[in-house]
C-alpha cells in the first residue's frame, strides 16, 4: 500500500467519524454489470466498471457492517479469484 494512502487510512481510523474507504482495482469505462463483491483481503478481481463502483457506493453508504472498515470491491465474477 502506497504511504500516503496508508496515512489517509490511518487518519480515518484514529478519528471519531464513521466512515467507510472503498478500495477498487483499475476503473473501467465498460457498462456495469450490477454485480461487486467487497473483500477485506484483496479484490476479487482486476478491474471493475466506473458504473458498477458508483452502485458498490451507493451500497456501502447503507451497509452498517462496512463502518470503520477498508474493503477492496471489485467485479463480482462468481467463484474463484482473478
Amino acid at each position: 500500500m502506497l504511504a500516503d494512502r496508508q496515512a489517509e487510512l490511518d487518519r480515518l481510523r484514529s478519528s471519531h467519524l464513521a466512515w467507510t474507504a472503498l478500495r477498487p482495482p483499475r476503473l473501467t469505462e465498460s457498462g456495469g454489470r450490477g454485480v461487486w463483491r467487497f473483500d477485506e483481503d484483496r479484490p476479487h478481481a482486476l478491474t471493475i466498471s466506473r458504473d458498477d463502483l458508483a452502485g458498490a457506493v451507493v451500497e456501502a453508504l447503507h451497509r452498517d457492517d462496512l463502518a470503520g472498515r477498508a474493503p477492496f470491491v471489485s467485479e463480482d465474477r462468481g467463484e474463484g479469484g482473478p
